[in-house]
């Protein structure tokens, strides 16, 4: 899945570099390069009894839109109180126009269904002490997963979207514990102990994203 998705990745910013922002038609049908920078907080928490957390995410992603239609690849950053993810998504999105009171159209701005689906590839675990709790080895991610609605005002080529939505983000720690046995004579070292703790993360997600047509 990480390899797909890093390679479409790649595909992509290879497009970006052969395809410039003016529109070209392929079939009749108009196609754009898009460019945009997210930036949002993450609003939820792990132990709802101490309280909510909030924390920050940022991503980069770049594709085409052929009409109302967006498709494209991200990279980005998500901070939570004891763990970092650098996740790597495909992104889709479909702009509905927006009317105003008077029941007129104002094509440059629009309302944006987005979806994001992917995976981290890279975690990591954040420890505000020396040295990290007995036990632990590494954390792993898995998929992520944003549906979200915003509000997009184009001008001329650049555009800013204000969004809200939900993102679930899935991360494992991983535990191994040594083990002694008893041979009648001395202690010798056994297999090891090995933990895994599973963490569905669920947050709240605001966010602002400034791009280019």
């Amino acid at each position: 899945m990480r390899l797909v998705i890093f390679a479409l990745l790649i595909s992509v910013s290879g497009l970006a570099q052969s395809v410039q922002p003016d529109l070209v038609r392929i079939k009749n049908k108009k196609l754009k390069y898009f460019f945009s920078l997210q930036t949002a907080s993450l609003i939820g928490c792990d132990d709802c009894g101490k309280g909510k957390e909030i924390t920050f995410s940022g991503a980069i992603i770049q594709g085409v839109r052929i009409k109302k239609f967006g498709f494209g690849v991200g990279l980005g950053h998500d901070s939570y109180h004891d763990w970092n993810t650098a996740p790597v998504f495909l992104s889709a999105s479909w702009n509905l126009p927006f009317k105003g009171a008077v029941g007129v159209s104002k094509q440059k701005n629009a309302l944006v269904l987005k979806v994001d689906y992917g995976t981290s590839l890279k975690t990591w675990r954040y420890y505000p002490y020396e040295y990290p709790e007995y036990g632990y080895k590494e954390t792993t991610g898995g998929s992520t997963f944003h549906p979200s609605l915003g509000y997009r005002v184009n001008s001329d080529k650049m555009h800013v979207t204000f969004g809200v939505g939900f993102k679930t983000q899935t991360i494992r720690d991983l535990y191994e514990f040594p083990s002694w046995r008893w041979t009648g004579t001395q202690y010798v070292e056994g297999d090891p102990s090995r933990r895994t703790l599973k963490h569905d993360l669920s947050r709240l997600m605001l966010s602002l994203a400034v791009g280019w047509n």
